[in-house]
């Protein structure tokens, strides 16, 4: 079974004669913590993989001394990536990187040669690979400047109130990079050192090397990382981190006791003249809004913000709209039959100070009932083709992006406009871009889908029919508009693996959609053995959280 991706280059016979496969999901500390054997004169040679798919592919070769697994926080993945180890019949040692819980220990207990590193130790994770791979250079320490300030490193200066206002004041107009103040809460309480040193740790561990930290007292920290992440997504996951790793560092020094870590983040504005009261509204959500809440974390928009009550979820999302606050989440549909090219979908969010990141399900029907969804498209258009044209020029022009069309999107002609003026503008084709219909939409209205269709063949952008089952008006749908692609319902694959009733009525539905020259799309899928079925009944391309979760980056070339 191929997914069409490159092959991750296999490692060198290491300079220490050891080779290790790195499983790897988002915010994973292993790859830093393993970062300084670059300059040994001794090292392992590590083959990251960061989804499933290749990671599987990856551990049926032979020759693995070492496989080290690190699913980032919360481990949410480790299940799928233990069942895939132990079907691949590999012989190798794991060492997984994960804080020591019950459910942990349940999930490795089929692992019978496992070490378990917690997140937090960098040195914990080398002293085990070096355990494993006998021969191995110790890693030298990581390259710095000189330390100042108790133990902060001179690359990140360190502050008090005063100075960190006075920084604010003086930063320059905002362009590419917007630098990005955050406001940390962490108890029990530390002296300022201690402090310092957590907060640097809590920096170098998310990487940021640049940019100054400032005590505001025995449980708060500021950092103003410059330049930050540009879009409210990444500030959204930068904030998780600093919070994670905080929270560690807080319960280590609790000895028993309670802990708490939260963390505000706010995009620094150019050249603000009421820098205080900026800061000032950090330090208040890091109060009143992070630390009660379940995500531990706030994230303040551009423009000056009321109170959450205060406003209705249409307030809202006109406000992310005016600030383009809104962000684009990406998540690859990976082939099953060689397709070279690297389809991923766009996935829409929206960054709140009370609830945190919200998905589309969270306030699509507040949009639909406002009016908004034809604006919101209209956006995403823009924001999707601007980053398709990026991608593009970067990646040998094999990405294309499916981009989703709400019922407004649908109905108003002023989207294909703006899709058309954007391609134009960014100097893209329409032939990089699928816009993705629901079927449930295309039936309330024919003859909206009819015209849409039309104007986008027009400029040669595909189409598909999303949430189909195989029904009969779905089949006129498609017999008539010719989709170049069909994504099925949840409901058609579902139970596949189980059932040889579902099994054959999903070939069924896949050979009459290969007969009208329209691929089709399995989504959802969620585990290995139900992906093997569904390659067996001729599906072309998979989509799910077992392939790969949405996240910011384009990610779908595994091998680092």
């Amino acid at each position: 079974m191929s997914t069409g991706e490159p092959r991750p280059a296999e490692p060198t016979a290491a300079r220490g004669g050891c080779r290790v496969a790195l499983f790897t999901g988002p915010h994973a500390p292993a790859p830093a913590h393993l970062a300084g054997w670059a300059r040994a004169q001794q090292a392992p040679a590590i083959a990251r993989f960061r989804t499933l798919v290749e990671f599987a592919r990856a551990l049926k070769g032979a020759g693995w001394e070492l496989v080290v697994v690190d699913c980032g926080p919360g481990n949410p993945r480790l299940a799928d990536v233990v069942e895939i180890y132990r079907r691949s019949g590999s012989k190798a040692p794991v060492v997984v990187v994960g804080e020591r819980t019950p459910q942990l220990a349940a999930t490795l207990a089929a692992l019978p040669a496992c070490d378990t590193v917690d997140p937090a130790d960098a040195t914990g994770l080398v002293r085990s690979v070096i355990a494993r791979c006998p021969g191995l250079d110790a890693p030298p320490p990581p390259e710095r400047a000189a330390a100042r300030d108790e133990g902060v490193a001179a690359a990140v200066v360190l502050l008090d109130r005063e100075g960190l206002v006075a920084r604010l004041r003086q930063l320059p107009a905002a362009g590419d990079a917007t630098a990005m103040l955050a406001v940390m809460a962490v108890t029990p309480p530390a002296e300022p050192g201690v402090l310092a040193t957590a907060g640097l740790a809590a920096l170098e561990t998310v990487g940021a090397s640049t940019g100054c930290l400032a005590v505001l007292g025995p449980e708060r920290l500021a950092a103003l990382l410059d330049p930050g992440p540009a879009d409210p997504a990444s500030s959204v996951q930068l904030a998780q981190r600093l919070r994670q790793h905080l929270l560690r560092q807080a319960t280590a020094r609790a000895a028993g006791g309670a802990a708490s870590a939260a963390v505000a983040l706010s995009p620094a504005r150019a050249s603000d003249p009421n820098a205080e009261h900026w800061l000032e509204r950090a330090e208040r959500a890091c109060c009143e809004v992070a630390a009660p809440s379940e995500h531990g974390y706030a994230v303040l928009s551009r423009v000056p913000v009321t109170t959450p009550a205060d406003r209705t979820l249409p307030a809202l999302i006109q406000e992310a709209l005016a600030g383009d606050r809104l962000s684009l989440a990406f998540q690859p549909i990976v082939s099953l039959r060689g397709d070279a090219r690297e389809h991923y979908e766009t996935l829409l969010r929206l960054p709140t100070v009370a609830a945190g990141e919200m998905l589309p399900g969270d306030f699509f029907a507040a949009a639909e009932g406002a009016g908004l969804m034809p604006a919101i498209d209209q956006w995403v258009v823009r924001a999707a083709v601007r980053r398709l044209a990026l991608e593009r020029g970067r990646r040998a022009a094999r990405a294309h992006f499916f981009i989703p069309f709400s019922v407004g999107g649908l109905r108003d002609e002023r989207v294909v406009v703006a899709l058309c003026d954007e391609l134009a503008q960014a100097g893209a084709r329409g032939d990089w871009l699928t816009v993705q219909l629901r079927a449930g939409d295309a039936r309330r209205y024919p003859a909206e889908t009819g015209r849409l269709v039309a104007s986008l063949r027009k400029i040669r952008c595909k189409v598909a029919l999303d949430r189909y089952e195989h029904d009969v008006t779905a089949q006129e749908l498609v017999a008539e508009l010719r989709f170049d692609f069909v994504k099925l319902a949840p409901v058609l694959t579902a139970g596949v693996a189980e059932r040889q009733d579902r099994l054959d009525a999903l070939r069924e539905a896949v050979r009459w959609l290969a007969a009208q020259d329209t691929r089709s799309v399995a989504t959802a899928v969620e585990d290995a053995h139900s992906l093997a079925y569904l390659w067996t009944a001729g599906i072309d391309y998979a989509q799910g959280f077992f392939l790969q979760e949405p996240t910011a980056d384009i990610a779908y070339d595994a091998a680092v």
